[in-house]
């Protein structure tokens, strides 16, 4: 029961996009040889205040970021309020300093302490206070609509205390890494206390972030920087948030120069340089993990060594570079190599048509058909599975490779209808692979089932030392290397355009693209 509670009390960390749900990822990559044609801003440039910045998004049901229910909304919402934990360069959940001095957690890890900045302020000039974190937390908890951003984030926080300046946390399990479901927007409770939920939707907003609503109507929302932030004071003064209707809208409104800065995955990334647009390019490290699964309940693949044999089937620098084109990064498990958790010396298998064979050899699956399954509509993974399925008939074994619509695809994971298949996880940045990896979980498609795995996964859950948390993550994942319940493939690179104009640092973390927006400038 414990780690059925486990598996759904972090389900916030995983919005799963290619075999748990939601639409196909977009699917063709960046032409990455090409040069971009801007010079990076010289080292002795000075930001200079003032300015307007013109971004997108789509049509806001709400300016509240705990009932708002899309992601473009909340990247702007995230520029007028603050959120309680933040990630670091590593993708490692650290208290936000501009509303918290500190946190602690207790022996037995059930409860986070949260002390609350005092000089901190609202935007309409109110203090800051340990009851606006209270009722924060509890309005996620029963205010929220289930498909609200953070609404998850909130399911093993049993209840919230104010003591003090600070505010107890008390967790229905204890998990030492409960800062990455932190994150999310704190707002005033004076100001939304006495609303309900269906006023609270039209509410302007009053955040403690960086900028502040100036007007709104339907075709935009224009922000003003704020007074008095928590964190850093703005240069850039006004940003207009023109209302698109698509991803693919946001992109062309950026080639055509209607906006200055734009996220884009793969495919925007690819229309933008086609358009031979000049502009720079922040890329990161997405949450798109790329992989091969097996079907454990076919005796013949579950052998060890029929996993060994795809393994060493795959070119793994030849897809990263033709079928990828650069736009991703290798990874042997699912564990982002941006994160802090990520183990280098896991082992990678190398591409060995030798080995391939002679491990299909010990398999004993000479002449056996495998049923390869891809959806058809991510390109990348169709000429992956191409792949692999000419590398496996060249050392022997007979391919049956099915290329099927979303729907059918999902039918066939579900039926377990394949004994190979190509899928991919949209990742978010808490390490738990119990949804994937656990022998319980709804989610593991692959039908594993192993005691070992659940042992290591629920080391790493326990684990609340730094070092004892590293430990625990490398052994998992060297176990999960060398055992293959899946063959890790790569995480997909996206990035941030931004215009020539658009000068100053540009850091951009997993969770939030606009993250030091305040330090931006235009020339």
């Amino acid at each position: 029961m414990i780690k059925k509670i486990i598996l759904l009390t972090l389900i916030c960390a995983f919005a799963l996009s290619a075999c748990g749900g939601g639409e196909p990822e977009q699917t063709v990559p960046p032409d990455v040889r090409a040069m971009r044609t801007v010079t990076p801003p010289s080292a002795s440039a000075q930001p200079v205040s003032g300015g307007d910045l013109t971004l997108s998004m789509r049509h806001p049901l709400t300016l509240n970021p705990l009932l708002n229910e899309d992601e473009t909304v909340d990247r702007v919402l995230s520029l007028i309020f603050e959120k309680l934990f933040i990630l670091d360069a590593e993708l490692r959940p650290v208290h936000n300093p501009a509303l918290l001095t500190g946190s602690a957690v207790s022996a037995d890890g059930k409860t986070w302490t949260l002390d609350v900045r005092q000089d901190a302020r609202w935007q309409d000039g109110s203090a800051i206070t340990a009851e606006d974190v209270r009722f924060s937390i509890e309005y996620l908890k029963n205010t929220s609509p289930m498909d609200a951003v953070y609404k998850e984030c909130a399911q093993n926080i049993l209840s919230a205390q104010v003591s003090g300046g600070s505010v107890r946390v008390n967790l229905i399990q204890p998990y030492a890494q409960m800062g990455y479901m932190l994150r999310f927007p704190i707002i005033p409770s004076g100001y939304y206390r006495n609303a309900g939920e269906a006023s609270d939707k039209q509410m302007n907003p009053v955040g403690s972030g960086p900028y502040k609503l100036d007007g709104r109507d339907m075709l935009q929302i224009s922000l003003t920087a704020s007074e008095q932030p928590t964190g850093g004071a703005a240069y850039i003064q006004n940003i207009k948030v023109i209302i698109t209707a698509s991803d693919e809208d946001d992109v062309n409104a950026f080639i055509q120069g209607v906006t200055d800065a734009a996220p884009v995955t793969s495919s925007g990334w690819s229309a933008a340089r086609a358009a031979s647009q000049n502009f720079y390019e922040t890329e990161y490290v997405s949450g798109y993990f790329d992989f091969i699964g097996f079907n454990f309940q076919n005796p013949a693949v579950a052998k060890r060594e029929t996993r060994l044999a795809v393994a060493h089937a795959l070119p793994y620098a030849d897809i990263l570079q033709t079928v990828y084109k650069n736009a991703a990064v290798l990874a042997p498990t699912p564990i982002s190599p941006a994160s802090w958790l990520h183990d280098e010396m896991v082992a990678h298998y190398e591409y060995n048509t030798q080995a391939a064979s002679d491990y299909l050899r010990a398999a004993e699956l000479a002449g056996t058909e495998l049923r390869v399954l891809v959806n058809s509509e991510n390109a990348e993974r169709v000429r992956t599975a191409e792949l692999l399925a000419r590398n496996l008939a060249m050392i022997g074994a007979a391919v049956d490779l099915r290329s099927l619509p979303w729907d059918e695809y999902v039918q066939a994971l579900q039926n377990g209808d394949f004994d190979i298949f190509l899928g991919g996880y949209k990742l978010q940045t808490a390490p738990d692979l119990g949804f994937m990896l656990h022998s319980e979980s709804e989610a593991n498609y692959q039908r594993y089932q192993n005691a070992n795995m659940d042992g290591f996964l629920a080391e790493a859950h326990a684990a609340s030392e730094e070092a004892a948390i590293l430990h625990a993550y490398s052994q998992l994942q060297n176990y999960i290397a060398y055992e293959m319940p899946i063959i890790g493939l790569v995480f997909r690179k996206s990035a941030l355009l931004t215009e020539p104009a658009v000068q100053g640092p540009v850091d951009v973390r997993l969770d939030d693209v606009f993250y030091n927006i305040e330090e931006w400038y235009l020339q």
